[in-house]
This record gives C-alpha cells, structure tokens and sequence, in this order.
C-alpha cells in the first residue's frame, strides 16, 4: 500500500494570506520524510506527476506533519493552496505521496498494546494513522439499471481490487431503504437516511444500493480480503421514523470526550 495524502476542498474562492498555513498529519511514523505531490490542482484543471521527476516536493517535520502555506515548497514552482474553479475541479485537489516510494510500499505500522490511561477513548498513533478508510457513498450518481450496477454488487466484485489499492476498511453506505416520500433532499436521493423502517435493509426489493443478501455477500467478500466492514449510521441524520419523541443529546470531540455546549441542554421534537 502506498502512502497517499489527499487533501481536498470544495470552497472555489479559498484563498491562504501570507500568515495561514494548511497542516496535515501523517503520522509519527513518516516523520522527516520527504513527498512529492502526484496531482495538483491548477486554473487550468488538475496536472499529475506520474513520477518523482520534476514534482513539487515538501518534508514532513519531527512530528510526521506536512505544512504547505500560499508559497513556494522547497524553492520548486508550486501551485498555491488555493480554489479553483474549472470543469475538473470546483475547489482544490491534492494528492501527495513519499518520494521514492515503489507501488507495492506497504506503510502500514502494526498497532501498539501499551495501555493508555490518560482517560481519552481516541489516541492518534502511527498505527491508526497508517489504515486507509475507503466510503462507498453516493448522494448524485444515477441510480441503477441493472442488477449488476447495483452498489453493493459492484463492491463484491472489486473486493481483490481495493485490497491492491491498500484499503484497510471499507464504510459502507446507510443501507436503510429511504422513505421516498420525497418532502426534502435526502428522501428524494435515497441514499438510506430519512427511513421510516429501520430493519429494511433491501428485503425482497432493493435498495437504492442492492438486496439484504446482496449486502451479506458484500460483506463477506470484503472480510475475505482482509479489511474491515463499518456501517454508516448517523444519528442526528436519522428522518421520518412514525412516531415523534423529545430527546436531548450531548456533543462529544474527537477524542469521545464531552464538549461543553449549549447543545446538549436543549430540547427538541425527533421523528
């Protein structure tokens, strides 16, 4: 698996002043390395560098962090961290990788058993850094024709391809059947938010995504190829269920610790 930096934005008018900078964090284990980038984004589309020769390269600092600000990287002409607006990309799009890297690199770090006492449910290490999440999610792609084309059917298949690719879990996409009372986006798209049962899961009829067995058979050719399964479930995303409820609820960070807001002490109608 090669190690990839994506960064992306979908705001056309960012712009960086000279004392902002864009941080991203590859981890304790890449500390002091150096990248190149593999795709940039430009006012004339996206340019890819399909080797090290020529590229844009930047160094990660003694923490394993890459900093790119509205100047040039390592005195190489560089496209600024800024929004684009062309028929490629509305925004910005980059995609960095290790100098010298082979195709088949394997980053991945093995997890650490220290115990952590420190009271904090998350811990950003080399290990959880190094697994690359890969979401089968659609909101605007046409739906599908044939059976074949159905979502999940297409990730059983491709199950030994994103292995290649290095994935490490696969999030699949809510695979609740929508409401399709079509009274907002969501129940219009049919992307298994805004639900009024939360068993139906493709049964008999599919989903927007494919049939309760066809969810299983994806599922299990995922777990065959070495990655883990995770489902999409949101729950403050949750719409159209019968019934309504008042519910309070609290915020927590990143961490799973709890955020201190006034969110958590208001009440409000659910369905």
């Amino acid at each position: 698996m090669k190690h990839v930096l994506r960064a992306w934005v979908y705001d056309p008018s960012l712009t960086l002043n000279d004392s902002d900078t864009v941080t991203l964090e590859m981890g304790a284990a890449h500390k002091n390395q150096k990248y190149r980038a593999a795709l940039l984004t430009t006012s004339d589309g996206i340019v890819t560098y399909p080797s090290d020769d020529a590229a844009p390269t930047a160094w990660t600092n003694d923490q394993g962090t890459l900093t790119f600000s509205n100047k040039e990287i390592s005195g190489q002409e560089y496209t600024n961290v800024q929004g684009y607006a062309n028929p490629q990309v509305s925004g910005y799009l980059a995609v960095w990788v290790p100098v010298g890297a082979s195709d088949d690199q394997d980053a991945r770090t093995a997890a650490s058993t220290n115990a952590n006492i420190d009271g904090k449910v998350l811990h950003s290490n080399a290990a959880l850094d190094s697994n690359l999440i890969y979401e089968g999610f659609s909101n605007f792609q046409p739906k599908a024709t044939t059976h074949d084309e159905l979502t999940n059917v297409v990730i059983a298949k491709n199950a030994n391809l994103l292995k290649k690719w290095g994935i490490t879990s696969f999030e699949m996409a809510p695979q609740y059947r929508s409401s399709g009372d079509h009274t907002f986006l969501d129940s219009t798209i049919d992307n298994g938010y805004a639900f009024t049962d939360r068993y139906d899961l493709g049964f008999e009829t599919p989903t927007k995504y494919a049939t309760d067995e066809d969810l299983r058979t994806a599922i299990k050719a995922l777990h065959q190829s070495n990655m883990q399964v995770m489902a999409d479930v949101v729950d403050n995303q949750v719409y159209n269920l019968s019934g309504q409820e008042v519910v309070s609820a609290s915020r927590a960070g990143v961490y799973g610790n709890d955020v201190p807001t006034g969110f958590g002490t208001q009440l409000y109608v659910v369905k």
